[in-house]
């Protein structure tokens, strides 16, 4: 797997990602040829779902962390079966946009987080320097051209 990052904006970089999943299960299709079959099958239906789409992945590190080590893999793997994937970095200049997300997802896993609602401001403000609370579908049409962009958030 190669990963490699490319400047878009000063807020923004893309990160570029080549290599194979399902070459190995392919090689090996004969261990894998019901769950082959059922991963083909399903992303089918799932490419007709969401047609010519693209798929962007918006984090704030390309390394570390359980999401980067992740997306790697996952992006080859949707890309082999057919989707439009792309992985953007958001770097935020303020520090106070990861404490709040660090201190967010803490308290998802019932962790008690003293300060969240004093960050949450310092949150907002980067996220819509991010255009990624008002703008952020102009900003990703700009560079995919695209029309009819749906967010997941």
């Amino acid at each position: 797997m190669k990963v490699s990052t490319k400047p878009r904006t000063s807020l923004f970089d893309e990160v570029l990602v080549e290599g194979s999943v399902l070459a190995h299960y392919v090689a090996e299709r004969n261990h894998y040829d019901e769950l082959l079959d059922e991963l083909f099958r399903s992303s089918g239906e799932a490419r007709n779902m969401i047609g010519g789409r693209c798929i962007w992945h918006i984090n704030s590190t390309a390394s570390g962390g359980g999401v980067a080590e992740m997306l790697p893999h996952h992006i080859c793997l949707l890309r082999e079966l057919g989707f439009d994937v792309r992985w953007l970095i958001f770097k935020p200049k303020e520090e106070q946009f990861f404490q709040f997300t660090k201190a967010l997802h803490n308290s998802l896993h019932d962790v008690k987080v003293a300060g969240l609602n004093d960050l949450l401001p310092h949150y907002l403000e980067a996220s819509q320097k991010g255009a990624i609370l008002r703008h952020r579908r102009k900003a990703l049409r700009s560079w995919k051209g695209s029309s009819g962009l749906m967010a997941f958030w």
